[in-house]
């Protein structure tokens, strides 16, 4: 069952220049969808749409089979942890909690159970009586999701709730978020401009630029096989070269031919990932072979980045094999099965 639908949805601030153009998107329930984009591609302003703090001037938003799009947020039955988590400052953690259930006139003694369960689930008993000036970023988080999770919500929304949270807490964090969510089976939208946030939480993610998704896909298919140019070096496709002609079975980059696996009559770019490039001395006898020099070498941790000038243009090398040094002439070989034909 479909639980949020987003149908053609255009949104502008000022008249004309629109943030949202033709937003598509749905969401199964239970199902947790990341929105992952750069800043100013429109993923808070979907996230607005469906929270009702702003009307479309053009589209519908039906929640639960039901258009919400002229409906008013107190009416629509959804969580928010915004990006600055937005607890009252003059009350505690538990009046924090207990806020939503009591302005919903949920009963005293099952608000308390539920909050209750909630400190217990969330890991912040013992803080109830702290206000929020007395918290760390990470238990602020905590107690942002336990008010947003209290008042039982059709839907949950999370605006870049890790982004005020140490980084090295955030995979801990992130693993908490999505095990709290499936043992509670709320249909969440979270928005991020964090790759490794969206690939460790989500079941699909949606890639979003210039106000639509370009790929909505599990986070393997959006890593390993990005469909456009923009999604590719969102996830951190370094080698993307513009494709001069399609023939068969090879495309043609700089007048040199790569020969690939796969061709599709709209591409527009190649594209291959650093870690699936490999470098020799010599040409291999069962690989593609492109000849380069060494521009660069740079320590990785357990890997090492080379950026190589090739006759296609610069190429960048992700490996374990330190023994290659600037200034060495080599080869790259690569598997056609790993380049990618990219729509523009």
């Amino acid at each position: 069952m479909k639980d949020v639908q987003l149908i053609n949805i255009w949104f502008y601030y000022s008249k004309g220049d629109f943030i949202l153009k033709g937003l598509e998107l749905e969401v199964e329930r239970g199902e947790l969808v990341a929105l992952l984009g750069a800043s100013g591609c429109g993923k808070t302003t979907a996230l607005k749409v469906i929270a009702g703090f702003i009307t479309p001037q053009k589209g519908s938003v039906i929640i639960r089979g039901r258009d919400f799009t002229n409906v008013p947020p107190h009416k629509r039955n959804i969580g928010i942890v915004f990006q600055s988590y937005a607890l009252f400052p003059h009350m505690n953690v538990r009046e924090n909690i207990l806020y939503g259930m009591r302005i919903r006139g949920v009963d005293k003694s099952e608000a308390e159970q539920r909050l209750d369960h909630i400190i217990e689930m969330l890991g912040i008993k013992g803080l109830e009586d702290r206000y929020p000036s007395q918290l760390s970023g990470g238990q602020q988080q905590r107690v942002a999701l336990a008010r947003a999770i209290a008042i039982q919500p059709d839907i949950l929304l999370m605006d870049e709730p890790l982004s005020n949270v140490d980084p090295k807490f955030r995979s801990k964090i992130r693993f908490e978020i999505k095990k709290i969510q499936k043992q509670l089976g709320i249909t969440t939208i979270y928005v991020t401009h964090d790759q490794d946030d969206a690939l460790e939480i989500a079941d699909r993610v949606a890639v979003m630029n210039n106000g639509i998704i370009e790929q909505i896909a599990e986070p393997f298919e959006i890593y390993e096989r990005p469909k456009t140019a923009y999604v590719a070096d969102f996830m951190g496709f370094e080698n993307v070269f513009p494709i001069e002609l399609i023939e068969e079975s090879y495309v043609v980059v700089r007048g040199v031919k790569l020969r690939v696996s796969s061709l599709k009559n709209d591409g527009k770019y190649i594209a291959i990932r650093s870690t699936k490039l490999f470098i020799s001395k010599e040409p291999s006898p069962n690989l593609e072979n492109i000849s380069g020099k060494i521009l660069t070498k740079a320590f990785k941790g357990d890997r090492v980045r080379y950026l190589l000038n090739t006759s296609i243009g610069d190429l960048a090398v992700l490996t374990q094999n330190r023994d290659f040094n600037v200034g060495d002439n080599v080869y790259i070989h690569y598997n056609p099965e790993d380049m990618l034909i990219l729509s523009g």
